[in-house]
């Protein structure tokens, strides 16, 4: 038998006992169980989604230009426009590489 992983809901009664509610359509006799606390039903806040990303590891903080950085000229801007451009459009390498459909 292969075990499948389903997640339950639960509550605690006032003596600290767990009170898990099993569904008809499990069937088996015995079950491990780990509990999770449940997250509050708040709005998540950007500075609490950037602090759950950090904690997992998850959150980049690179720095995409130094804090002296200056716009470069339109004309420069151009140059480079110009110096990265493909030949070809990217929509048309796209619809070249998907072929048609």
């Amino acid at each position: 038998m292969v075990a499948q992983l389903v997640t339950l809901q639960g509550r605690l009664d006032k003596n600290g006992r767990l009170i898990v509610y099993i569904p008809p359509e499990i069937t088996v006799e015995s079950v491990e169980v780990q509990a999770q606390p449940a997250l509050p039903d708040i709005p998540l806040t950007r500075e609490a989604a950037r602090a759950r990303l950090k904690a997992a590891g998850m959150l980049s903080e690179v720095k995409y230009a130094p804090p002296d950085a200056q716009p470069v000229s339109k004309s420069e801007f151009e140059r480079l426009t110009r110096l990265f451009a493909g030949e070809r459009p990217a929509s048309d390498l796209v619809d070249e590489d998907r072929g048609l459909h």
